[in-house]
């Protein structure tokens, strides 16, 4: 079961693994062109790997907010509590969090 918060890192190994056959074909110097392709597509892989990461941050701070001013948990970040699925201050429906409030009366 996979976590739905959770970031692909296929896309970097990916790239990381692609950037050292074309740097390795460079130090051989056998098809400086293939080289340079294989260069760029790790680059390529590396950057949608980056932005895939950002969106997915921003995504989660953005749905649960910047702060938690809950003073039974005490934490500091909602998605602390999220992962910790505290139940004073997150909320809930059927089984799934939806959401985090600042309210722990609720």
């Amino acid at each position: 079961m996979k976590p739905e918060n959770e970031i692909p890192s296929w896309p970097l190994i990916t790239g990381i693994a692609v950037i050292v056959s074309g740097i390795l074909l460079l130090i051989f110097r056998s098809g400086l062109l293939l080289s340079f392709i294989f260069i760029i597509l790790g680059v390529i892989l590396i950057l949608s790997w980056y932005i895939l990461y950002t969106k997915k941050k921003f995504s989660l701070t953005s749905k649960y907010g910047t702060e938690c001013i809950c003073q039974i948990c005490n934490h500091e970040k909602p998605l602390v509590c999220v992962k910790e699925k505290c139940k004073c201050c997150t909320i809930m429906k059927e089984n799934k969090i939806i959401g985090h409030s600042n309210n722990p009366l609720q």
